[in-house]
């Protein structure tokens, strides 16, 4: 495939990615209304998140494909409203500040693809996914004991943000090499760096919350 194809399929994925970033957007924006309504709505996102994403990931036919990864990313946007309009009540200036802080260390860091080797993508991948499960292991831990880890959240969120920045190096750079070797699966691409992204965004906001609960 040569590079003129790549970069096509290359914005293909970001056309994609940004579609769900905005589905996202609009989930986050329904959680209010949905709580006068609905009670468990967390429970319920949770649950309507993991469907859509298996949907996705494993539906074949792609108008079905991409309101499935539409609906997924709503669902996950309602997910993290809670967090949102916490933030939003903690400090106005938490939110736009997140949005601009998770935009620049993602251009950053998947500029930062160019210049990893396939030696260093394997290490990275080895390295990556111990780091993942290291910190869903650590957020079980402060959810079952809050008492015992509720200070180390700013720390966890700090490792949080480090482990992801890796994942938006190691997932760029893994998209350009499979979309050079004729992998196409926009679908496939577009969900690692999504999850990239709002990870990223989630612990940023996580951390600002902390500080300027701090400085109250």
């Amino acid at each position: 495939m040569d590079e003129h194809d790549v970069q096509f399929h290359v914005s293909s994925v970001y056309n994609l990615v940004i579609t769900m970033l905005r589905a996202y957007s609009v989930g986050a924006m329904l959680t209010p209304f949905l709580l006068q309504y609905i009670v468990d709505t967390f429970y319920i996102s949770t649950i309507a998140s993991i469907c859509f994403l298996f949907a996705t990931v494993f539906t074949k036919i792609e108008p079905k494909r991409f309101y499935f990864s539409l609906l997924f990313s709503t669902f996950i946007g309602i997910n993290s409203g809670f967090m949102m309009q916490y933030a939003h009540y903690t400090d106005k200036f938490i939110l736009p500040s997140a949005i601009i802080l998770t935009i620049g260390t993602f251009t950053i860091f998947s500029h930062a693809s160019k210049h990893i080797s396939q030696q260093a993508m394997v290490l990275m991948q080895g390295y990556l996914c111990s780091a993942l499960w290291g910190l869903v292991m650590f957020g079980v831990f402060t959810i079952l004991f809050p008492s015992t880890f509720g200070g180390a959240e700013i720390l966890y969120c700090c490792i949080g943000i480090l482990v992801f920045c890796g994942f938006v190096t190691y997932d760029t750079a893994l998209m350009y090499d499979r979309i050079r070797k004729g992998d196409i699966d926009h679908y496939h691409h577009a969900l690692n760096l999504f999850l990239d992204i709002v990870n990223l965004f989630v612990k940023i906001v996580r951390i600002l919350i902390k500080l300027k609960s701090k400085n109250k």
